[in-house]
């Protein structure tokens, strides 16, 4: 049987996956959510309404996928049941010491007929649910996620059977944020905004990027509130780490572009990352995913107004690589913690024009995406 990653007292080790009896089963239902009966669905009564527990043990997926990725298989026939408003779909997840509720969205399972199919978590999930008590992601599947103690699984569900939020406010913080974006945006109209605003990066050659910077910093503006939550740094002293987003829970973060078509994500200085993870335990990467026309399809108008608006004697300068359009298609909120570093991949950079090698960086690749994602969403 293969070693896979399981959790113990807040760390991730290697070892087999251990099943549990069907009694055990029960009995941690039992316990915890104070069940009525011994076989599926288990019932129960919570916050005056009775609720059906579609329960299954949470083990890794299978070879040959990667070692954090976990399941429970679904029966036959629970799509059906799965539709009654006050079922739930959850997975129990034990090894040694650390026991843990997961709670799967159950949209996709239930206008179909379910066989054998599975419903997937990964050992990041678990990790967080173990050391902050409740986790809720949304994958890119556009599912979502809740794991949690033995101590808040009763809350959690009567939060969840009331219709309540469980997002994190700095998750919904974002969520807002590309709600005042719009799907599709110019090179040349973002230029003009930021020459108007007088923007210290608005003759970047990547536009884009920058663009979604100046307008996060502006939303704060607008709603200072927030800065409760997070403040926008971009100048920054001699000893800071070179990451624009600092969280008043105590860690940093950095907002991102990527077209669809990129095969990973390109990080920060992999010195910088690293030092961030170990003082602060997390780093948070806000992406925004985007398809992309480019300039040479457009005659080249956003490049020649670049070049102009600088006075630039060539006209054609960054022609070949500049952006004139993109349409914004998803939002991703990616963490990096002590646990999942390993799973970074190097990006090097290649040399200055003084020939001396410039600092290496990191890249998430599209691959191991999902030992990082925490939030997904559509842009509609």
């Amino acid at each position: 049987m293969k070693l896979v990653e399981q959790i113990k007292n807040g760390s991730v080790v290697l070892d087999h996956d251990t099943r549990i009896k069907k009694e055990e089963i029960q009995n941690f239902l039992f316990q915890d959510i104070q069940t009525t009966n011994t076989k599926n669905p288990y019932t129960s009564t919570l916050s005056s309404e009775t609720i059906k527990l579609y329960t299954k043990q949470v083990t890794y997926l299978g070879h040959p996928h990667p070692i954090y990725k976990k399941r429970i298989q679904i029966s036959v026939g629970w799509g059906f049941h799965l539709r009654d408003n006050n079922a739930f779909l959850i997975g129990l997840y034990k090894y040694e010491d650390t026991v843990l509720y997961v709670i799967f969205d159950k949209t996709n399972f239930v206008n179909r007929q379910t066989n054998n199919s599975s419903a997937h978590v990964s050992t990041l999930d678990l990790l967080n649910a173990d050391t902050q008590g409740i986790f809720t992601k949304i994958d890119s599947r556009n599912n979502k996620i809740t794991v949690t103690t033995r101590e808040h699984i009763r809350n959690v569900l009567i939060k969840l059977i009331n219709k309540q939020n469980l997002l994190t406010k700095e998750i919904c913080l974002f969520e807002s944020f590309k709600q005042t974006l719009f799907k599709e945006y110019n090179g040349i109209e973002c230029y003009q905004k930021m020459i108007n605003s007088n923007f210290r990066d608005k003759f970047q050659s990547e536009w884009f990027g920058f663009y979604v910077e100046f307008e996060f910093q502006g939303y704060l503006e607008e709603n200072p509130k927030l800065k409760d939550i997070c403040e926008y740094q971009k100048i920054k002293n001699q000893n800071s780490l070179d990451f624009d987003i600092i969280f008043k829970k105590g860690f940093l973060g950095d907002l991102k572009t990527s077209s669809n078509k990129s095969l990973s994500i390109l990080g920060n200085d992999k010195t910088a990352v690293l030092q961030a993870v170990d003082k602060y335990k997390r780093l948070w990467y806000i992406l925004i995913k985007h398809d992309t026309t480019k300039d040479s399809e457009c005659n080249y108008e956003v490049t020649q107004f670049w070049n102009k608006k600088q006075s630039k004697d060539n006209l054609m300068s960054y022609s070949k690589k500049m952006k004139n359009r993109v349409f914004l298609t998803e939002l991703q909120i990616l963490e990096i913690t002590p646990f999942n570093v390993i799973y970074l991949s190097d990006f090097k950079q290649g040399r200055q024009q003084s020939d001396s090698r410039r600092n290496m960086k990191i890249q998430i690749r599209k691959t191991a995406i999902d030992n990082f994602l925490i939030y997904y969403s559509h842009f509609e």
